[in-house]
């Protein structure tokens, strides 16, 4: 209301918006990328706790179900988080380089009963000289 009241007598507007986490992943590697003469490596990690979030978030990331529902369901293209494979592109872009030898993976992160309680997923690549290590298999 603070902000609302002071554009008001400036004259202004204000809008106020929310901030994307994937926009947030990809622009900001993307532009640190490009001011840096020759990056070797870039590695971009988001962590959330989906079980604490919107009931859409966990179904998309297949909270909830078994680990054989899980996999179905990841077969059929109805869990996991897209965005990510271009999210990599992107950034070897704005190296001007595309993106090599991609490698991308999802895995459930399981709780007792083999009942997934969220996901663990990536998307890795290379860009001219810039490469990430090989990412070291479902514990990673």
């Amino acid at each position: 209301l603070k902000v609302d009241a002071i554009a008001k007598e400036s004259g202004a507007s204000a809008v106020g918006v929310g901030v994307n986490p994937g926009f947030v992943m990809d622009w900001v590697p993307a532009v640190v990328a490009s001011a840096s003469k020759n990056p070797t490596s870039i590695h971009v990690v988001r962590s959330v706790d989906t079980g604490r979030r919107r009931k859409q978030l966990q179904a998309k990331t297949g909270v909830g179900l078994t680990k054989t529902k899980f996999e179905k369901e990841l077969v059929d293209g109805r869990v996991g988080h897209v965005g990510l494979v271009e999210s990599a592109s992107l950034i070897a872009r704005s190296l001007g380089k595309e993106l090599e030898g991609l490698r991308e993976g999802v895995y459930p992160v399981l709780g007792s009963g083999d009942y997934v309680l969220g996901v663990r997923q990536f998307a890795e690549g290379r860009a001219g000289a810039c490469s990430r290590p090989p990412t070291r298999g479902r514990g990673q």
